[in-house]
């Protein structure tokens, strides 16, 4: 009988151990998986997975922040739109300004700044413009951004123009953003 207690407690043991230890080895391969999940590549630029919808792009030393991946960008259509200038205005409706669009106006400009092109935040009129904002219209370089019901983007003289939903434009935004970065 005692015999018998001895192998049952050491049967017992193996199982606890066993188990214990595949359930470690298998934890460490899911993280393993779990890594290599925090990173895309496309078009030989590392996309990081910082959290749940939230990625990240470092392009020329700037951190570029986007909601979304190429993949969920697919059917958003940005007209061509000439980066060349040294300089390119955020212009925007003061009477829309808000957290949210404050943030797009954040994410776009880290883009823009991270091409080496110097980005101005500007209101398209000046009532209810902060002082220290400069006012501008379509004649100077620029992507203008309004919250309208109906979505789209186009050109207007020498701005791409972004208007919709606060989500269409956050969109419009990070395709934007990963053409800026090489992605798209």
């Amino acid at each position: 009988m005692e015999k018998k207690k001895i192998w049952i407690g050491i049967f017992l043991s193996f199982i606890l151990i066993s188990s214990t230890l595949g359930f470690v080895l298998s934890y460490e391969n899911s993280s393993d998986t779990n890594t290599s999940n925090n990173e895309i590549i496309i078009n030989g630029i590392k996309i990081q997975k910082i959290q749940d919808n939230v990625f990240a792009v470092d392009n020329n030393g700037i951190r570029v922040i986007f909601n979304y991946l190429p993949e969920d960008l697919q059917n958003i259509t940005l007209p061509e739109f000439s980066l060349l200038s040294d300089k390119i205005y955020i212009i925007f409706e003061p009477e829309q300004q808000d957290n949210n669009l404050d943030l797009l106006i954040q994410k776009l400009t880290m883009g823009i700044r991270s091409a080496n092109i110097r980005a101005v935040t500007a209101c398209s009129r000046e009532e209810s413009c902060d002082i220290d904002i400069p006012v501008k219209k379509c004649d100077n370089d620029a992507v203008y951004i309004s919250r309208k019901n109906i979505s789209r983007t186009y050109l207007m003289e020498k701005c791409l123009v972004l208007e919709g939903s606060d989500i269409d434009l956050n969109m419009y935004v990070d395709s934007l953003n990963y053409r800026i970065s090489g992605v798209k």
